[in-house]
């Protein structure tokens, strides 16, 4: 690397290591079961879940690998009472805590100080937590659940009714995902190059040099949630019940612990105060029915045949992803940065860090991620019909149509999105708010074929056929394509399609089956109470949606939300034509591929072209190739000489053909997605399957054994 100043180079390697990804994982379940009398019974249970997954974000620097360790524990406690002949009363108490850390397998790293990063040069960073920026790392959250609920239930002649309430109290501390270590990026300047300043204590002069922020590192999600409800169930007659419920939700305003919630206005201050509303209407209704067919026995038989149907409502959480995106976001939290050109010549002498801010207020055009005011809780219709038949043999065959809406549903949307490269309030940045612009719809037809445990065999054979259309691409994480946001912000319309979770066939096939073996003395120890059982799971591959990454098209100053223009149908899937201007390239077509070299737009799928916006592209077009995966699972009792009490040794194995199993790339860690201007496009048979996976999903071949003692 050069240091210029007539200094000879600096010679630097680069080294390839392989980083192993294990995850331990301790388990613990113990259960008490007490019946004093015959109107009281007593029911206590503790859960605990130890898991570290190792190296779930490497990097070589030593101490900055990212190590995900999570604990869950819950305590489970119910009392019931036989008040009467027709009365029964349940309470339930329960405490639940989780605890999940995103931070350095070192912890002193987080105190190591700033990032340090060299903009064009060989090393591009040191410093930097499991090889992405500390805007993702350090972060984590503990919970602490306290639930209690009671339920009432009334026997009178046909009609049994559950009345009750369910609250749950939430003490919580997460970490906020931004740098308050701050960044220093050293560049090229007054003639010298980037790690020649470096070296000579000098910032450089290209972009920014120093940048801070300053917020709080945590915050304190406190919420109360409750819900009252009452059902009836009647039996109208033998062969006919009805049920009919209301239920009453209200989860709280969790964002108002933060001093600046939501998103005030633009005729507001930026600095404005504005609270999330409360969402104080959720009732959900629902209904459903059961009915035997007492008619046509040929083809229902005597009591063979059931139908049932429903519909109901229900009303989905706010999760504290939203709160902690807020909690790190201006004015909440603000960075500060200093700019090299600001002084000229090589940028700043003694550049290290004492150069970092130590102060700073909120820039109004600083790019915020908020909520609106009136967040409301996402609803959702569900609705279903289903028959289900047994048949001779001990079978039982099943066909039901499902359906589900979603309205209201969070998406991240652009307040101030640009026109011409304008934004439309140009004295604010970039507003992405979560707000309930989000629906979707689903229908499928799921199909079973069931036999019960006879002569030692159950099997199950399930197939469903369904298709998910939403316009809602996420509303924390890029699920596909390159952004959350739309991509045309004036009409969301264009973006309804398959969903990112579009399965539109997925078959399971599972059994058990007890091997036969002798069941008494030595031999019935040794050969006998075998048991296996598996699972066959067969499914479509995953969408992905085709979009041009770090370039903006229709000048809405979003880099990554635009899609292509679809040229040529017959031409190759993996084809496209890149106007060669915009990267600085020339080309004797005026076009080049993601390599740079030249080709004719007239032979290729897709086209980049700010002149070319008619025909896009839409979203989820791509897909993936299907999953394919066989588990089974191997169990040994043995018999021993106390009365109830057994001994069994499980043995697990997932995947068990190592079939690779290709989806999209996923922060990085693998080669293609669905970016044109990747040389890997539209190619997912180039990531690793999961075989390897590099961020801890450990799908490929692998196993674990348990031992069970029940008495």
């Amino acid at each position: 690397m050069a240091l210029g100043g007539g200094r000879p180079d600096v010679q630097f390697g680069t080294v390839t290591a392989a980083f192993p990804a294990p995850i331990n994982t301790y388990d613990m379940l113990v259960r008490v079961d007490w019946t004093p009398n015959e109107k009281d019974n007593f029911a206590a249970r503790y859960l605990f879940n130890d898991q570290i997954v190792t190296n779930q974000f490497p990097t070589p620097f030593t101490g900055f690998a990212v190590d995900v360790p999570g604990r869950v524990q819950n305590l489970y406690g119910s009392y019931t009472r036989i008040l009467s002949s027709r009365m029964t009363n349940e309470f339930r108490f329960s405490y639940g805590r989780f605890n999940v850390l995103f931070g350095a397998q070192d912890p002193a790293a987080l105190n190591f100080g700033p990032q340090f990063l060299f903009a064009g040069g060989t090393i591009s960073g040191v410093g930097i937590l499991g090889g992405l920026t500390t805007t993702f790392f350090p972060q984590g959250r503990v919970f602490n659940n306290y639930q209690f609920q009671d339920t009432i239930t009334y026997t009178n002649g046909a009609h049994t009714i559950r009345a009750g309430v369910d609250m749950m109290r939430q003490l919580a501390k997460q970490f906020v995902p931004f740098n308050a270590q701050g960044t220093l990026t050293f560049s090229a300047g007054g003639g010298f190059p980037v790690f020649g300043n470096f070296v000579d204590g000098f910032s450089g002069t290209q972009g920014t040099f120093a940048a801070k922020t300053f917020g709080s590192s945590e915050d304190h999600p406190i919420a109360f949630q409750q819900a009252y409800f009452i059902n009836d169930t009647w039996r109208v007659k033998p062969n006919v019940s009805l049920n009919l419920g209301l239920r009453y939700e209200n989860y709280g305003t969790p964002s108002n612990v933060v001093p600046f919630p939501a998103f005030a206005g633009f005729d507001q201050p930026f600095d404005a105060v504005a609270k999330q509303k409360g969402d104080n209407n959720n009732f959900a209704p629902r209904f459903s029915f059961a009915y035997t067919p007492h008619v046509a026995s040929w083809l229902f038989g005597e009591d063979k045949t059931v139908i049932r149907g429903g519909v109901g409502v229900g009303y989905d959480v706010s999760f504290n992803n939203i709160l902690s995106n807020t909690a790190a976001s201006p004015p909440n939290a603000f960075g500060v940065s200093l700019l090299g050109s600001s002084v000229g010549g090589r940028g700043f002498a003694n550049a290290g860090v004492d150069s970092l801010p130590t102060s700073g207020s909120p820039n109004p055009r600083s790019a915020v991620t908020t909520i609106v005011p009136d967040l409301r809780n996402p609803m959702t219709w569900t609705w279903n019909l289903d028959v289900q038949r047994e048949l001779p043999g001990n079978l039982i065959v099943d066909a039901a149509y499902v359906g589900t809406r979603g309205l209201r549903l969070f998406i991240n949307e652009q307040l101030n999105p640009g026109v011409d490269n304008v934004r439309l309030h140009p004295e604010r940045g970039s507003i992405v708010a979560r707000t309930n612009g989000g629906d979707s719809i689903y229908h499928s037809l799921q199909t079973r074929v069931e036999r019960g445990m006879k002569n030692g065999l159950l099997f199950r054979f399930a197939y469903t056929y369904s298709k998910s259309i939403d316009d809602a691409a996420s509303e924390v994480f890029v699920t596909t394509g390159g952004a959350s946001r739309a991509s045309n912000p004036f009409d969301r319309r264009i973006d309804r399609s398959v969903a990112s979770f579009d399965v539109p066939h997925r078959a399971v096939w599972s059994f058990i089956y007890d091997i036969p073996g002798p069941q008494k003395g030595f031999l019935g120890q040794v050969a006998g109470l075998w048991r296996i059982g598996g699972i066959y799971r067969l499914q479509s591959g995953s969408p992905e949606t085709v979009f041009v990454g770090g370039v903006d098209l229709n000048n809405d100053l979003e880099a990554f939300n635009d899609r292509p223009s679809v040229a040529n149908l017959n031409a190759p899937a993996r084809s496209v034509a890149i106007l060669g201007d915009l990267f600085g390239i020339s080309s004797p077509t005026g076009y080049v591929d993601a390599n740079g070299d030249p080709i004719n737009p007239a032979n290729v799928r897709y086209i980049v072209d700010p002149a070319i916006r008619n025909n896009l592209v839409g979203r989820n077009t791509l897909r993936g190739n299907i999953t394919n995966t066989m588990d089974l699972s191997l169990n040994k009792g043995f018999r021993l000489p106390f009365e109830g009490h057994k001994l069994e040794v499980r043995f697990d194995f997932f995947n068990v053909f190592n079939h690779p199993n290709f989806t999209w790339a996923f922060l990085g860690s693998d080669n293609s997605n669905g970016d044109v201007t990747n040389p890997f496009f539209n190619n997912v048979r180039l990531n690793d399957g999961g075989i390897t996976s590099s961020v801890g999903t450990q799908v490929g071949r692998y196993g674990r054994i348990q031992l069970r003692y029940s008495f």
